[in-house]
């Protein structure tokens, strides 16, 4: 079985939210229908680039940036660092978490279904409940 992954940026100037909504919800179908597993970054204005270029003209950018920032904001859970009349970096994070939460909804319905699963599911659960309880909890 070959696991594939599909990479997705949203957050770019003149993205309207609308338009963001449609990229999760096309992962989603993605993941659903093939089990492509999304990986859902936040545009980042990297220097020198023309994003950086256009960030800054159109006084887009949330603060003056530093190398640290630009880390921290291109890791998995980074951060956006542009704000738009369409949207500011905290949306962008909702976003994020909407598709976080849909496929971990679903990866819980499979698993209860599927009597193989389940049972992976249930030995993990009497080994360590702790993590089964946080996993609960950021589903519900």
């Amino acid at each position: 079985k070959i696991k594939l992954r599909s990479f997705f940026v949203i957050g770019f100037p003149g993205e309207p939210k609308k338009d963001i909504q449609k990229t999760i919800d096309f992962a989603f179908a993605l993941y659903k229908k093939y089990r492509v597993r999304p990986n859902l970054m936040i545009a980042t204005p990297l220097f020198g680039t023309k994003l950086y270029e256009i960030s800054q003209k159109e006084n887009f950018l949330v603060k003056n940036i530093t190398p640290k920032d630009l880390a921290l904001a291109t890791q998995a859970r980074g951060f956006g660092l542009i704000k738009t009349p369409d949207f500011m970096p905290e949306d962008l994070k909702e976003f994020a978490h909407q598709l976080e939460m849909r496929i971990d909804r679903l990866d819980l319905i499979r698993k209860l279904i599927n009597p193989r699963e389940y049972y992976k599911l249930l030995k993990l659960t009497l080994k360590k409940p702790a993590r089964i309880i946080n996993y609960l909890k950021r589903i519900i």
